[in-house]
Formats: C-alpha cells, sequence, structure tokens
C-alpha cells in the first residue's frame, strides 16, 4: 500500500512540476519571440519607472531628450505596459521590408516637394511649395555624404542616375586589430537608420 502511495505522490510531484515548468516565465519566452518596445513617459525617467519596467524586459536604449526608453520584452505584455500610470504610448518595433519596387520615373527632383526649413535658411527656397529662388541646378557637382547609408528602396525616391553608387562604400569593424579599415560590398545601400537617406534628399 505504501508503494501504491509513494507512485501516487511520485506522479503528482512529477505533474505539478511539469505544469510549474510550462506556466514558467522561461516557458512563455521560448514560445514568444522578443521584440523592441519603445515607450513615452510623461516625466523625465527615473529610477523607479526604470524599475517598474524591469519586469518587461531588459533596457536597451535611453532617449532623454524625449523622455522615451526602449526594453527587449514580450508583445503580449505591451497593453499591460500601457497600462501603467507614467507611459504615454508604447509601441513595438516594425519589420522593415525591401524590395521589389519600382524605379522613381522623373528625370530629377528640381522644384518637387515642400521647402523644407533648412532650404529656406540657407536661402535655397522660401517656405512653400515649388518655391526654389536658386537658379544653378548642381550639374558637374558631386556631393560626398558621410552617413548611414541608403534605404534598400532609395530609388523609389531618388533618379538613379542622381546617385554616383560607383563611389558607394561602406565600412565596419574588424580590421582595426589587423591595421586596415573592413569594407563591406554593397552594404552602403542596406541602411536601416535613414538618416543618411534623409540627408541625401535634402542635398538633392
Amino acid at each position: 500500500m505504501s508503494r501504491i502511495l509513494g507512485a501516487l505522490v511520485a506522479a503528482l510531484l512529477v505533474a505539478t512540476t511539469a505544469q510549474a515548468v510550462k506556466d514558467s516565465p522561461i516557458a512563455k519566452v521560448k514560445k514568444e519571440k522578443l521584440v523592441g518596445i519603445t515607450i513615452l513617459v510623461n516625466a523625465p525617467l527615473d529610477a523607479a519607472m526604470i524599475d517598474a519596467l524591469a519586469p518587461f524586459g531588459d533596457v536597451i536604449n535611453y532617449f532623454d531628450e524625449i523622455d522615451g526608453v526602449v526594453i527587449k520584452g514580450l508583445e503580449s505584455d505591451l497593453a499591460e505596459i500601457r497600462a501603467l500610470p507614467f507611459v504615454l504610448e508604447a509601441g513595438l518595433d516594425s519589420e522593415r521590408l525591401g524590395g521589389p519596387f519600382d524605379s522613381v520615373g522623373i528625370p530629377d527632383v528640381m522644384g518637387l516637394g515642400y521647402s523644407t526649413w533648412d532650404l529656406d535658411a540657407i536661402n535655397v527656397t522660401n517656405v512653400g511649395y515649388n518655391n526654389r529662388v536658386v537658379d544653378y541646378d548642381g550639374t558637374g557637382v558631386y556631393v560626398a555624404v558621410i552617413d548611414t547609408g541608403l534605404i534598400h528602396t532609395w530609388r523609389m525616391y531618388f533618379p538613379e542616375d542622381r546617385i554616383a553608387t560607383e563611389y558607394g562604400i561602406a565600412f565596419e569593424g574588424g580590421g582595426g586589430d589587423h591595421g586596415f579599415v573592413t569594407d563591406v560590398p554593397n552594404l552602403w545601400e542596406r541602411d536601416v537608420n535613414s538618416h543618411g537617406t534623409h540627408v541625401t534628399s535634402t542635398i538633392l
């Protein structure tokens, strides 16, 4: 009889342990992919806010200028994060998809688009549409852009013949220990930051 009870107790322990493992946070993480979650808060970030966010994931970046923080967490926790009293908004990182894409069908971009403050500040345009005040069109001029590169779909936004692709080059780490700088073919047009594309659009 005692052997039977012992077997039942052992079976119950095994079942209880299996259920605990199934319901554990580790099992949850294994089922769900970790994603970047950008969170804007309603006051300057402080230790109390970071402590409140800690159960949802590790902090991977701070944006003090806009009172924001990025954590690596689970999408299923998004509603609970948004419900925190100091959270203004929280959103998931979105995937960028490249290609297939169409090339832009115009010969140049002169006179197109809205004049931005920076173009107005250097007297190239006046504020508004089609308010270019400089006649020179930049023929024969090359501008080197040392930045993050161009996004994969840049041909949808810029005439291809206005980008000197033969000079495009990207550098990465890895060669410094051996006395040279590593360049990676075609990486210059695989940017995921977009800053270089923004700067290039202003120049064009």
